[in-house]
């Protein structure tokens, strides 16, 4: 990377733009969020650029709440950013079901999930929503989430006197502690790292040293991991080892990953002793796009949550193959449900049509059906229609009208609705058809009544 490229990214890193994840590899699956959504072509008024502005910058910091584990921050701005409408709406609805999954409150989740299909079906965001739905079920094969009752309308409180507005931070001090001339030491070293690393070292290990801000440090562990002096190097890999500086050993490793330092984070992971170490370290590898290192830990990995979170980073970096062999070996039986979810970030149709056809276990033949449904495409529907001609026992056939309902195949469901003869069968796909937001289904449930009135 060359001294321009560097100096524009530091530059942007100062000024908020994007964060340090975002100068690595795009990962997908929102791991990483684009900046400019709401951006135009010029027209508009400034109160709609303004708005869009707002509505971007409250978007990315109920982002960064939910990276960094804060989930009820983050689902009180993703509503706020939902409840205002506009292009951010859809996400913020699924990030807020998400962060409430994480704290456990999964009725809530699932309501907020209802709330999104509702008001923004053709979102593409609808079908992660189905995949986090699926994800929060479980093993529980016939759970079935309640329609929670509408709450009642609650009276206007009195209004509450103003508060004072809190007293601006000094000039020379930011919200997060940060003075304008830290931010500009960071600046100016990454020129000197450039021109006379060995005038910079002392000063950005200074930096690291003192009581300077966590932001600063963040930007210093950066410039470290943006050249290839051998000092740099060894001290990166120092505070990632946890060796020097123990509360900075996280974005040591996060920027080792940006820095595309596959073989050091490889001996990080063999030589951690904590199960947090490892987790990091394997974020690190989506960062880097490091498949070698996922397959390591998904095949000898003895801690259940790290062999976890490295089969869906196969799923990320599209390892199909990889994941195949797995389900075929897993070094558990709870693999393959991690597996499968992998299949469903890989988007692999045909391994799920494979296993749905071939698999004895119940909970994972249904899984692998509304597999199909999610990863949808021009392949979903003959694998379904041809699974629901195989099985003929209810619940596999309930699976795949469940599935077809997730893809919105509606002329599918009403198919298999003008043909099917099992009285519970045909109800499921009516209850289906009721709720999809299709032209297929209302035309279908019209013709029902049309027929009744005769």
């Amino acid at each position: 990377m060359n001294a321009r490229h560097i100096a524009m990214t530091t530059t942007l890193l100062l000024a908020g733009v994007i964060a340090p994840a975002q100068t690595g590899v795009g990962i997908g699956l929102g791991f990483v969020q684009g900046a400019g959504a709401g951006a135009g072509k010029g027209a508009g008024s400034g109160a709609g650029r303004s708005a869009g502005s707002a509505a971007t910058a409250q978007y990315d910091e109920a982002m960064a709440a939910f990276n960094d584990g804060q989930y009820e921050r983050a689902a009180e701005l993703f509503g706020k950013v939902a409840h205002n409408g506009g292009t951010r709406a859809p996400g913020a609805l699924y990030w807020r079901a998400y962060a409430l999954y994480k704290m456990s409150r999964r009725s809530d989740a699932e309501r907020v999930i209802r709330e999104l299909r509702r008001n923004y079906p053709k979102s593409r965001y609808v079908k992660d929503a189905e995949a986090l739905k699926i994800e929060m079920r479980g093993n529980d094969a016939d759970y079935e989430p309640p329609e929670p009752p509408e709450p009642p309308e609650a009276p206007e409180p009195p209004e509450a006197p103003e508060a004072p507005e809190p007293p601006e931070p000094p000039e020379s001090m930011d919200r997060s502690g940060c003075s304008g001339n830290d931010d500009l030491k960071v600046l100016a070293l990454n020129q000197v790292m450039e021109r006379d690393s060995a005038r910079a070292m002392p000063l950005l290990e200074k930096l690291l040293q003192g009581s300077t801000c966590l932001k600063v440090k963040r930007q210093v562990l950066f410039v470290l991991s943006q050249t290839d002096d051998p000092r740099a190097t060894e001290l990166l890999g120092k505070v990632a080892r946890g060796q020097s500086y123990g509360s900075l050993q996280r974005y040591a490793i996060e920027n080792l990953g940006i820095g595309g330092r596959k073989a050091e984070l490889e001996k990080i992971y063999r030589e951690a002793t904590t199960t947090e170490t490892k987790l990091a370290v394997l974020n690190a590898y989506i960062i880097a796009g490091n498949t070698k290192g996922f397959l390591e830990a998904a095949r000898n990995e003895s801690d259940p949550r790290v062999r976890k979170k490295a089969i869906e980073g196969l799923g990320v970096n599209g390892a199909r193959q990889d994941l195949r062999d797995l389900y075929k070996n897993p070094k558990s039986p709870e693999d393959r449900r991690w597996i499968l979810d992998g299949f469903i970030i890989a988007g692999d149709t045909e391994a799920f049509n494979e296993i749905a056809r071939t698999e004895q276990d119940p909970v994972l033949r249904k899984k692998a059906i509304e597999g199909i449904g999610i990863n949808g495409g021009r392949k979903a529907e003959p694998a379904l229609l041809a699974i629901y001609d195989t099985f003929k026992d209810y619940d596999t056939r309930r699976y795949v009208i469940e599935a077809l309902f997730i893809s919105n195949n509606g002329r599918a469901l009403v198919e298999l609705a003008k043909k099917e003869t099992d009285t519970r069968l045909r109800r499921k796909i009516i209850e289906q058809l009721s709720v999809m937001n299709n032209k297929e289904a209302t035309d279908y449930l019209i013709s029902i009544l049309e027929k009744d009135k005769e």
